[in-house]
């Protein structure tokens, strides 16, 4: 009898610890977080992925370092409607990041994928030659992203 009643204490002591540190683990996310942050690569951030993480910045998350303002600047550039054809390095995640930005930031403008019916190019990082037809470079942001005009 004795024997049982040592065994029921031990089981309870056991799943309180259990459900203690469980606690711990989920109120001390954000301090693990910040912690894997600091070791893990800037290109998989998975612990933004978790449940109930709320990121620290008002900007979307991208994998690479893209510049946001120079895409908004371009987004508000473009009137409603333009039609344009985006020219990015073949690298995928600077290709994925910089197609999500031209679609936030210029939600109004058609992306397409054939240069005859590209009314603007938007390049990013590459060389403005894609369209044949002729165009006009209309403006620069930094040293990466250029807005160009197709001659027609």
């Amino acid at each position: 009898m004795r024997r049982n009643r040592w065994a029921s204490r031990v089981l309870q002591l056991v799943v309180v610890l259990v459900v203690f540190g469980a606690a711990l683990a989920v109120v001390d996310s954000r301090w693990v977080n910040s912690r894997v942050n600091a070791h893990v690569s800037e290109y998989a951030p998975l612990t933004h992925r978790f449940a109930g993480y709320t990121p620290d910045y008002k900007e979307p998350a991208f994998h690479t370092q893209i510049d946001v303002d120079a895409f908004r600047r371009a987004g508000r550039f473009l009137p409603p409607g333009a039609r344009y054809l985006m020219v990015v390095p073949a690298k995928p995640l600077i290709y994925t990041d910089v197609v999500s930005a031209a679609r936030i930031y210029a939600p109004w403008a058609i992306p397409v994928s054939d240069p005859a019916k590209a009314d603007w190019e938007l390049a990013y990082d590459a060389p403005m030659t894609h369209i044949g037809r002729g165009y006009s470079v209309v403006r620069t942001w930094g040293s990466f992203l250029y807005l160009g005009r197709v001659k027609r």
